[in-house]
């Protein structure tokens, strides 16, 4: 990846600058440091980029990290089992609406692991709220705008594992968790 040439190069020499800021541009490189190892090796201590979301924006294919990085789809060789972010009918990919949709998918896999799996999309709407979906029956959950996704995450799970886990996935038209304490349910 990194092509630096070393012809008489002893490794007191190498260019560590030249070699991290080269890895560095490589998309799914968080952070990248050199440095000289045992005998004549030099050494890279690489944190790598974690995708937790796709995003489709305009027909195309984006990985999303923890922090909003918008990571080829192309670079990974296997396919991830992690929900999609979708934008409904929104001319913008804007970074305040996908930084709430992760904020909300790393509030779930904070709080309810079970959950978390259990949510195959989350919907941009066109005034900024989100709907999640659920991957049994397809379940919109209006959630609403991503403040207090904490309390609204929390009511969720409690209900999920309550009602939902209890009666083999029963099937509901939505689920809504946008109001103060309580989970609105609208059965099939």
């Amino acid at each position: 990846m990194v092509n630096i040439p070393v012809d008489s190069m002893t490794v007191r020499d190498a260019p560590f600058g030249e070699i991290e800021r080269r890895v560095q541009k490589h998309p799914f490189v968080r952070t990248v440091s050199a440095f000289r190892g045992s005998g004549d090796a030099i050494m890279l201590q690489v944190q790598e980029r974690k995708p937790i979301a796709y995003a489709l924006y305009r027909n195309k294919q984006y990985y999303v990290d923890t922090e909003g990085a918008l990571l080829p789809y192309r670079l990974v060789g296997s396919v991830l089992d992690i929900p999609m972010i979708t934008y409904i009918q929104r001319s913008v990919l804007d970074s305040t609406t996908l930084r709430g949709a992760l904020a909300i998918l790393q509030t779930l896999n904070e709080n309810d692991k079970e959950l978390s799996r259990n949510i195959s999309e989350v919907q941009v709407m066109p005034n900024g709220e989100y709907v999640l979906v659920t991957i049994a029956q397809a379940t919109p959950i209006l959630f609403g705008k991503a403040d207090d996704a904490q309390a609204k995450i929390a009511r969720l799970s409690a209900f999920w594992k309550q009602k939902v886990s209890s009666i083999n996935k029963r099937a509901f038209s939505y689920i809504d968790v946008r109001w103060s304490g309580q989970v609105v349910v609208f059965p099939l």
